[in-house]
């Protein structure tokens, strides 16, 4: 079993490892941590079975996956994108009807935010995120409507893939959220895809990138384990 080192990453080395306490040394950043704790999180992965809204073409020498926006979120924020507008557009129609000129330009911030939840509905239910991976290019892609975070990476540069898990707390309890990152050689951390639902989506992303790139999984300090 190899060890590497939780804080830069680097493989240590045999000598550097005291046996009979589990206890190692990284020379490089000189980081003293439990191999005890590196050793559980060794333990061989599952295969992941590919999860609904995902599809994947392994078809040509180039590995190509899309994965679906739409989902029961899409509904929740639809149903709350009618309200929002329905109320906009009363509160429009009753200020320009009655010259309440200040009442439109109070209200005119709220139509921007309406505006912006419309944007993001419409985009849930048309939009995939497309990646492209082949040995001399990562691509990122969201589409039809435009939306950031589309991504170009060199794989050479690119030590290893890993998934965090994003609480998000409201009034109405808490919910998570999931993103694949990639960790460059240089220790750069790229986040790849975000807002990802379901768990199953993120780690089948992570698990079939490293395999076409033939990276082996090592354990990331703060990921999300199977």
């Amino acid at each position: 079993m190899k060890v590497t080192c939780p804080s830069c990453h680097n493989e240590v080395s045999v000598a550097d490892i005291n046996m009979d306490q589990m206890m190692a040394r990284c020379l490089p950043c000189n980081e003293l941590f439990d191999c005890r704790q590196i050793a559980n999180l060794h333990t061989p992965r599952a295969q992941i079975e590919l999860p609904k809204g995902i599809d994947i073409d392994t078809s040509s020498s180039e590995l190509h996956i899309k994965r679906k926006w739409f989902g029961l979120t899409a509904i929740g924020l639809t149903i709350f994108c009618v309200f929002w507008d329905g109320f906009m557009v009363v509160w429009f129609g009753i200020a320009i009807s009655q010259g309440e000129w200040l009442m439109a330009a109070f209200g005119s911030i709220h139509g921007l935010v309406g505006i912006g939840i419309t944007y993001v509905c419409i985009a849930m239910y048309v939009n995939t995120t497309t990646i492209h991976v082949a040995w001399s290019e990562l691509t990122i892609r969201h589409a039809p409507l435009p939306w950031r975070g589309n991504r170009t990476l060199n794989p050479r540069d690119i030590q290893q893939f890993f998934v965090k898990e994003r609480i998000h707390r409201n009034k109405n309890g808490t919910r998570s959220t999931y993103e694949l990152h990639a960790l460059s050689q240089s220790g750069d951390d790229h986040k790849l895809v975000t807002g990802l639902s379901s768990s199953q989506q993120a780690l089948y992303l992570e698990q079939q990138i490293e395999s076409y790139l033939r990276l082996r999984d090592v354990p990331i300090e703060g990921e999300l384990h199977r």
